[in-house]
Parts: C-alpha cells; sequence; structure tokens
C-alpha cells in the first residue's frame, strides 16, 4: 500500500492513525506490522489532525463538581489543576449560597422584585403572585405596609433582613429559617 500524503499521526494501544491529504481519509493499521489497514472515514476536506480520546488517556482525579461540599444550580466550572472548583451563573443572574448550594437567581433590576429574596417578606402586601412572602405564618400586622414586622411586633427596614446585624430586639429578622 501507498501512503500518499500524511498529514497527521496518532497512536493508541495497537493501532496508528493518520490522516492523509490527497485521500481525504483517517485510516488506521497496526502499529508493527502495519496489518489491518483500514479507512475509518472519507471526507470532501483535507483532514488536519486527529486525536484520540479515550479514557485510558485521560488523568486520574476526583471530579470536585461532584463533591457533596459543592454544589451548583447552573455552571460548575474546574479549575486548572483539576482539583478545585467554582460555581458560576449565567448572564443577567446572580448567585446566592442555600445551605451548600450556589444558587443562580435573575439578577432584577431596581424596578422588579424577586420572590423569595426576603426582603418583601411579611410587609403585608403579597408581591409575589403565589404569596410565598405572605405565608400564614406571618404575624398579625401592626407595621405599616413596606415594613418588615418583627415577632415581638416592633418594625424594622426591609433592607435590614438578613445582614447579619440583629435590627429586632428578639432578633427575628436573622431567623435562620428566614435566612
Amino acid at each position: 500500500g501507498s501512503l500518499p500524503h500524511v498529514f497527521a499521526v496518532t497512536l493508541f494501544e495497537d493501532w496508528l492513525y493518520w490522516t492523509d491529504w490527497n485521500t481525504h481519509t483517517v485510516e488506521k493499521a497496526h502499529k508493527y506490522t502495519g496489518d489491518g489497514r483500514t479507512v475509518m472515514g472519507n471526507n470532501t476536506h483535507r483532514p488536519y489532525d486527529i486525536h484520540v480520546y479515550h479514557p485510558y488517556r485521560q488523568p486520574r482525579s476526583e471530579n470536585p463538581c461532584a463533591s457533596n461540599l459543592l454544589t451548583c444550580s447552573h455552571l460548575c466550572l474546574i479549575a486548572a489543576g483539576g482539583e478545585r472548583a467554582t460555581c458560576e451563573c449565567p448572564d443577567h443572574f446572580i448567585s446566592l449560597m442555600v445551605g451548600f448550594t450556589v444558587q443562580c437567581v435573575a439578577d432584577c433590576s431596581s424596578t422588579q422584585f424577586r420572590c423569595g429574596d426576603n426582603e418583601r417578606y411579611c410587609d403585608g402586601y403579597s408581591d409575589c403572585g403565589d404569596g410565598s412572602d405572605e405565608p400564614q405564618t406571618c404575624p398579625p400586622r401592626s407595621c405599616p405596609v413596606g415594613k418588615f414586622q418583627c415577632q415581638d411586633g416592633n418594625c424594622t427596614y426591609p433592607a435590614d433582613i438578613c445582614n447579619g446585624h440583629q435590627d429586632c430586639a428578639d432578633g427575628s429578622d436573622e431567623d435562620p429559617a428566614l435566612c
């Protein structure tokens, strides 16, 4: 057999693979004897390069995205070296840490409201169509609409909820069930 114009070559196990520009083919043959020469594929264009992707050729490592310590709602990006990973969100989304999960939620403008963000929770006005911001567990209202009512009946600003600082005397603005 002839080899008119071999361009790229790769080796895997007992087989040599190559591309040929004149015949527009990808071929293989036994690496020692040349026996078993086979055309693997025909193409209308000249095949430039060839690579073998096989589990045996991949380095052994644990997948950091499969860890119980990191769960991503959208994208898990493995860092160089393959030992660490980070969660990322698509464009126009922001990330919120919920336990060990990084949850991507829509990045609302100042004129929009994101249900479930607790900012307007129990403020006396149903901002979510499903009423999730005004559940039955909200205490009877004594604060003006737009303010958060502490469990003890005192009022605080919605921006003070879940900010890491106890603004309600009873600490209800930092309740783990709310935050």
